[in-house]
């Protein structure tokens, strides 16, 4: 049996089409969270961990007197980012789960209304921390 193009072309779009009917989309496919068990695969707190590892990584570099201010201010915003991702995990999480699908509109409201609240204050708070790291170990 020969497969011509065209058949390969006919068959890809049949493919194609039976994916978009069934009411999958894009964003879905790529979601790390849409997972079928329930369960997401980014792991609690993932996120505000990494970025404490590349702030601790970056402030505990040597070089420091090269970079001179500039150091501090990458410190500085991975101390942020720490706070940003930690409002989010502690407070818009499960509300965020999926998309917000499961979520009813005036629970996922308040939730995003207090994680940006918070989202100030925790990355206020971890700059200051950060700051006072930065401080004790030597500022350039």
């Amino acid at each position: 049996m020969e497969t011509t193009r065209a058949g390969l072309t006919r068959r890809c779009t049949r493919r194609l089409t039976a994916r978009v009917n069934a009411g999958v989309s894009r964003r879905r496919l790529r979601s790390l969270q849409a997972m079928p068990n329930g369960h997401g695969g980014v792991p609690f707190l993932g996120a505000p961990i990494v970025f404490a590892i590349m702030f601790a990584t970056c402030a505990g570099l040597p070089p420091k007197a090269q970079f001179g201010w500039a150091w501090v201010g990458i410190c500085l915003v991975l101390a942020a980012l720490v706070g940003w991702r930690l409002a989010y995990e502690l407070h818009m999480r499960d509300a965020d789960e999926y998309g917000g699908a499961y979520t009813r509109p005036d629970v996922y409201r308040r939730a995003a209304q207090r994680y940006w609240i918070l989202a100030v204050a925790y990355t206020v708070l971890t700059t200051t921390v950060g700051f006072a790291i930065l401080w004790w170990r030597g500022l350039p």
